[in-house]
């Protein structure tokens, strides 16, 4: 795999993923935020790094708040990604 193989295996492993079958591709379209497609042992995932405003003091405020909007919306049956946490 690439350069990024360290990273990718983290990925997989600290959110139970599943094991790489080939390097993520990425997912155009995104303005703040980095988006890959992520093919593994246990399906295709939708991986999202968070870039926009990591700075800010009310960052991790912000993603937790979204995270329990996105997990609402899965769980009243809206088609989505399932958001996952990571293990730990």
């Amino acid at each position: 795999m690439t350069r990024a193989a360290p990273i990718l295996e983290h990925v997989c492993q600290a959110f139970e993923l599943g094991h790489p079958r080939a390097p993520w591709q990425p997912v155009e379209g995104g303005v703040s935020n980095e988006l890959r497609k992520l093919e593994t042992t246990q399906g295709s995932f939708a991986v999202k790094r968070m870039i926009a405003g990591t700075e800010r003091r009310e960052f991790r405020a912000n993603v937790e708040a979204s995270f329990t909007v996105e997990r609402a919306a899965v769980e009243a049956g809206v088609c989505a990604p399932r958001p996952v946490t990571p293990l730990g």
